[in-house]
């Protein structure tokens, strides 16, 4: 998705999401492992930084490993977070990615969903969408960087709704701002 604004619709969220889990890497319940987005320490880098598993767990409820955090473009850092609850045929599965765009100018909430709102003592231009395509976003902008934080709830007989944990959703990108400055 173009953050300046090119509305790529659902169908491409979805793909792109999907793109991230399959080049999914080993994960674990620590803040140093990052499935691919680390220095060679260990260290957690780029997206990856800015949050810790824990703080994620956390939100879901679950126990989250992050599954992708490896760099898709030069001014691109994105980490994904993930967390698989219940048995059965149909396991619910808690995603949330965080993006990092380098460079990218205006932020335009309509690329991730309908009715955004601000978000007060966020960066520039920060918004929730609260039904977004793929689930409720958040983001804000700093200067040439734009910070996009999205929760999804996948499958499950009795997966809970990701638009009841909006709160927690602004309050990561909140520490996500700050671990950034």
């Amino acid at each position: 998705m173009d953050i300046r604004g090119h509305r790529s619709g659902p169908l491409v969220g979805a793909l792109v999401l999907v793109a991230a889990l399959g080049a999914c890497g080993g994960g674990g319940d620590d803040e140093s492992d990052d499935g691919g987005g680390a220095d060679d320490g260990g260290e957690a880098t780029g997206a990856c930084a800015l949050l810790t598993t824990d703080a994620v767990s956390d939100m879901f409820g679950e126990t989250a490993e992050v599954v992708s955090g490896a760099d898709e473009a030069a001014r691109t850092s994105t980490c994904l977070w993930e967390a698989t609850a219940g048995d059965g045929d149909f396991p619910t599965r808690h995603q949330l990615q965080l993006s990092v765009y380098e460079d990218s100018g205006a932020l335009d909430p309509s690329a991730w969903g309908e009715e955004a709102e601000p978000i007060d003592d966020l960066g520039e231009e920060a918004f929730l969408v609260a039904d977004g395509f793929l689930g409720p976003t958040a983001g804000y902008r700093d200067g040439d960087r734009s910070t996009v934080l999205t929760y999804a709830v996948v499958g499950g007989e009795d997966a809970p709704s990701a638009a009841d944990r909006i709160d927690e959703l602004v309050e990561l990108l909140r520490a996500a701002e700050e671990h950034a400055s």
